[in-house]
């Protein structure tokens, strides 16, 4: 199948079988590349300079993964298992930051609460 033949996914993959497997690894990265721009919107409403560090991070790590994984296909389990010890480290972090969030708003909620039984 040519390239010029590439009309959908069912077409796009029939194209890759066609491939070596580099390519794939390519396009993926390209594709994970291509998310930067809208990612980088996304990040810009961090909350705090940490959070946009971790989402950044997170970003990249993904993109590295993706490509290491391609070039050393035979140490794929290892980087699986890596990505999943980041993977969890992250949901902690998310886990961390809401129980913050929610005892700053419990804070907030009473202080609102004392001000008015104070008036």
């Amino acid at each position: 199948m040519a390239a010029e033949e590439i009309k959908d996914r069912n077409s796009f993959r029939a194209w890759l079988e066609t491939q070596p497997r580099e390519v794939s690894v390519l396009m993926a990265a390209r594709a994970a590349l291509r998310v930067l721009p809208q990612f980088a919107r996304f990040a810009q409403k961090a909350e705090s300079p940490r959070q946009f560090a971790d989402l950044t991070a997170s970003l990249f790590r993904a993109t590295a993964l993706a490509r290491v994984a391609g070039t050393y296909p035979t140490r794929a389990k290892e980087l699986a298992a890596a990505a999943a010890a980041y993977a969890a480290d992250a949901a902690a972090y998310a886990a961390d930051a809401a129980a913050y969030a929610a005892a700053y708003a419990a804070d907030a909620a009473y202080a609102a609460y004392a001000a008015a039984a104070a008036a």
